[in-house]
């Protein structure tokens, strides 16, 4: 991983590789570069993963003539094609064969962190800072910055700040101007310039913000947003005339160009944070501190405080290894689970979840004989952890 204030260029293999198919050459290739493309991607394989993809599609999609795309947005479509896929139910052996892909995509960071890189350096964003949650600070703090001219251990924005709650609520990216970073005294101690003086327009944004617009499209206008709010924050350094064309102009090009990339990122974050670097205890409650911080920004979330009261008897653990085991299996990926006790779990529910979760605690308490002592809580009551800790967890 980059340290800070520098970027290694030369981090993944897989994403130099990656360029040198868009860079090959269009020798012997009748077309140019459009048909290489085709040659390399279209095999026999994937023609059919397209057949079982577009069989599900409505018949009256119209067709599109593709040698007026770039390679680039063709490049975008099939990576959004193999993220469906993946996602696709009873597409026998179509499904079966990526979960390579699948895997990979989880184990080489480095080839989606090069991604970035590259992506926001082609739209000419050079100087940028991306923020990740880190645990032991208990904020987003650069994990990569690039941003040369400023002070990245002044650089940390919370979930509390007026700013994150800027981004976040209003669902799209901010412009920060040099005079309204002097003008205001929590700006000023965020973002110190190592000159002294400060003369960088910024420009803010959360990653799910960036790639919320891709979601759409994955899953439909009218799917329910779970509410999550903990996802990286993006910093982008800009000249004065770069800022002039607005925050939305902005939102739009970052997204087009690096929306699933940005989705791959973010869609890693509980697995860095699970990640223990030090003592197991000390890293279980800020596992539990980071979840219930994200289940305070979700929108009509409900926390269930289960504990098990037959985990003694005999037989009992295994019932409720069982039972942890389906709610993993039955809860979609916008809820999160944090083992408190051996006998004892706390979900974090988003809004789709909370129903479903309802009936399957009342069909095993049914079932069981009330096997499950049962404690709710809103994402609304803005109770603080230590707050939730006392009355909840150490009850």
């Amino acid at each position: 991983m980059p340290e800070y204030g520098e970027f290694d260029g030369d981090h993944s293999k897989n994403a130099a590789a990656a360029g040198a198919v868009s860079a090959g050459s269009a020798t012997g290739f009748p077309g140019g570069e459009h048909n290489i493309l085709r040659e390399k991607t279209f095999n026999k394989e994937l023609r059919h993963l397209v057949d079982k993809v577009t069989s599900h599609e409505t018949a009256d999609r119209t067709t599109e003539d593709i040698d007026g795309i770039s390679d680039d947005e063709l490049i975008r479509r099939l990576h959004l094609l193999f993220y469906r896929s993946m996602h696709l139910e009873n597409a026998g052996s179509a499904h079966e064969q990526l979960q390579g892909v699948r895997l990979a995509m989880g184990r080489d960071e480095d080839s989606v962190i090069n991604a970035i890189h590259e992506g926001l350096t082609a739209l000419s964003f050079n100087a940028y800072s991306l923020l990740p949650f880190n645990l032991e600070k208990r904020c987003f703090a650069p994990a990569i910055n690039t941003i040369n001219s400023l002070d990245v251990y002044s650089l940390f924005i919370d979930i509390y700040d007026g700013l994150y709650t800027a981004i976040v609520e209003g669902g799209r990216g901010i412009l920060i101007s040099p005079e309204s970073i002097r003008d205001d005294a929590f700006l000023r101690k965020r973002f110190v310039a190592k000159s002294g003086t400060l003369e960088d327009y910024l420009y803010i944004n959360s990653l799910r913000n960036i790639y919320r617009p891709l979601l759409i499209e994955l899953h439909g206008s009218g799917s329910p947003d779970p509410g999550f709010r903990m996802s990286p924050i993006l910093i982008v350094r800009l000249r004065k005339s770069d800022s002039s064309a607005g925050a939305a102009v902005l939102d739009e090009m970052i997204s087009r160009r690096l929306a699933l990339t940005f989705l791959l990122y973010a869609s890693e974050e509980l697995r860095r944070i699970g990640t223990s670097g030090g003592s197991m205890l000390v890293h279980h409650y800020r596992c539990l501190e980071y979840m219930y911080m994200a289940f305070s920004r979700m929108k009509d979330g409900t926390c269930f405080i289960l504990i098990f009261r037959e985990y003694h008897h005999p037989l009992g653990r295994y019932l409720y290894s069982y039972f942890e085991s389906t709610l993993r299996a039955g809860l979609s990926g916008s809820s999160f689970i944090q083992q408190l006790d051996k006998n004892s779990v706390a979900v974090f529910a988003a809004v789709n979840d909370t129903e479903w979760m309802k009936d399957t605690i009342a069909r095993w308490n049914a079932a069981h004989g009330d096997i499950f002592s049962i404690s709710l809580l809103d994402a609304g009551m803005g109770l603080s952890y230590i707050d939730f800790l006392n009355r909840y967890v150490f009850q």
